[in-house]
């Protein structure tokens, strides 16, 4: 569910980082985009298991 507000005690910043990696997650892994320039910007996540 998608909460909206600034309610005190909440990270944003890393609820944002969570729905980039889901995103990221959800295409694959890895998203590009080409620039201006014709350089690609690449944007990529992965999970990494916990070691036992």
């Amino acid at each position: 569910c998608m909460r909206i507000g600034n309610d005190r005690g909440r990270d944003v910043t890393n609820e944002a980082a969570q729905l980039v990696w889901q995103l990221v997650m959800a295409e694959g892994g890895e998203i590009g985009w080409e620039l201006d320039d014709g350089s690609r910007m690449i944007l990529k996540a992965e999970k990494l298991e916990a070691v036992q």
